[in-house]
């Protein structure tokens, strides 16, 4: 868990620098870390998160370069929002589907309408799906636009090598009943005050943040 929080930081603020053509080091940023709010000792997680943020700045830079080779005559803000065509750790209120008001969309790609949502962990959940159709539907209802493509990207280092795989998939009526369905099911453990039990220990899984206070 710790990990997967680090890891959103290292590719949100590794993108925010490039976008807005700051130099950051890996190590100024490494400074800035809260390590108050984080469970784990900072030897444990350097290296992989150093691993992901080159391996982030190289990819962006890869992407500037191939974009500056198609179109030559650009800017160099038209060639950014070509290659690198993201919001990142976008704000937004999600008052009008009764969630938060202050929500952090992960990325979105504005030139292809994609929402896209990260997960710090190498096995895939059917439910993983409904983060990013809860971001899609919640950027729907503030900016009145279609939000049908969704993107679970599965970042893991393991021996210093990084794995990046994608979920590609449609938001179709299924996953947002689903999501809608499983919105109104906490909306009323938190209304009414209802104690949602604890499941069976087969169905948690180690990397929960609380799976050590329920079964530690």
């Amino acid at each position: 868990m710790a990990l997967g929080k680090l890891f959103h930081g290292v590719v949100s603020d590794s993108l925010q620098a490039f976008l807005q053509r700051q130099d950051v080091s890996f190590e100024s940023w490494w400074q800035k870390i809260r390590w108050q709010e984080i469970s784990e000792k900072p030897e444990n997680v350097m290296e992989p998160c150093r691993i992901v943020w080159e391996f982030v700045r190289k990819m962006c830079e890869a992407k500037l370069a191939e974009a500056s080779s198609r179109q030559v005559h650009a800017s160099e803000l038209d060639l950014m929002a070509s290659a690198v065509p993201f919001l990142i750790e976008h704000r937004i209120s999600g008052e009008l589907l009764g969630l938060s008001d202050v929500l952090s969309v992960d990325c979105y790609d504005y030139l292809r309408a994609i929402m896209f949502d990260l997960k710090a962990v190498n096995v895939k959940e059917e439910w993983h799906r409904l983060s990013a159709v809860g971001y899609a539907l919640v950027f729907e209802s503030v900016h009145e636009v279609p939000v049908d493509i969704c993107c679970t990207v599965y970042l893991h280092v393991d021996n210093g090598k990084i794995n990046v795989q994608k979920d590609l998939f449609f938001a179709n009526d299924e996953l947002r009943q689903w999501w809608i369905e499983e919105r109104d099911k906490k909306l009323e453990i938190v209304a009414e005050r209802k104690d949602p039990g604890k499941p069976e220990r087969s169905q948690c899984k180690e990397y929960c943040q609380y799976y050590s206070a329920c079964y530690g």
